[in-house]
């Protein structure tokens, strides 16, 4: 994780079914999905200019919003 921020709950989200992880606050500016039952990486995205800092995921999956320490934001729509 990057050293500018110290890791909280909002650094993390996870699916209903606790297969899959959301975790933000890396320090490529990157925010990442993996599978909790091997902890293997699944996804990988760069797309913020700065440290994210928060993640969210919608309560039916189909939203995930994340932002960052320069108010951008990004929003992935699917079901997860």
């Amino acid at each position: 994780f990057n050293s500018e921020i110290a890791p909280s709950p909002l650094n993390f989200a996870c699916t209903r079914d606790g297969k899959l992880l959301f975790s933000c606050g890396h320090w490529d500016n990157s925010f990442r999905t993996s599978w909790t039952d091997s902890a293997k990486q699944a996804q990988h995205i760069a797309a913020h200019r700065d440290i994210v800092t928060c993640i969210a995921l919608s309560e039916d999956g189909g939203t995930l919003v994340t932002g960052s320490k320069v108010r951008d934001f990004t929003e992935v729509r699917d079901r997860y």
